[in-house]
């Protein structure tokens, strides 16, 4: 979720540091000098000689810019790049029932994979044994 921190130098450091990995994206939606929304990415390396893929973690935007083409031009602009660099494909993850997400996501090109897929999850409980 986007918010205001009281805490800026802490985020700002963590920031740096993350986008000092050029596989990392962080993309931002500024009007009137106010972050409105922001798009949190990750390369993901192949090594079986096809191209490259990013992941998208997080597309968020505050409440009152939502439906306004904020969301769709962060992806527009994610795709790009994604072109630029010769990118085999970009995914992310969301619920069905996230009804606004699905739409964004339809509205900028984005297909429903109807694969047999399934997402596990390893929480750190089970790091040991």
């Amino acid at each position: 979720m986007v918010q205001k921190h009281s805490n800026i130098e802490v985020i700002e450091d963590m920031t740096l540091t993350y986008l000092e990995n050029e596989d990392n994206y962080l993309m931002a939606d500024i009007i009137d000098n106010e972050i409105v929304g922001f798009l949190l990415a990750y390369t993901l390396q192949r090594c079986d000689g096809k191209n490259d893929m990013i992941y998208v973690h997080e597309v968020n935007v505050l409440s009152e810019h939502r439906k306004k083409g904020v969301g769709g031009s962060l992806l527009n602009a994610l795709k790009v790049i994604c072109k630029e660099k010769n990118i085999m494909k970009i995914f992310l993850l969301t619920n069905k029932s996230n009804e606004p997400a699905v739409k964004l996501y339809e509205s900028v090109g984005g297909v429903f994979s109807e694969t047999d897929d399934v997402l596990y999850v390893f929480n750190k409980e089970t790091f040991n044994g």
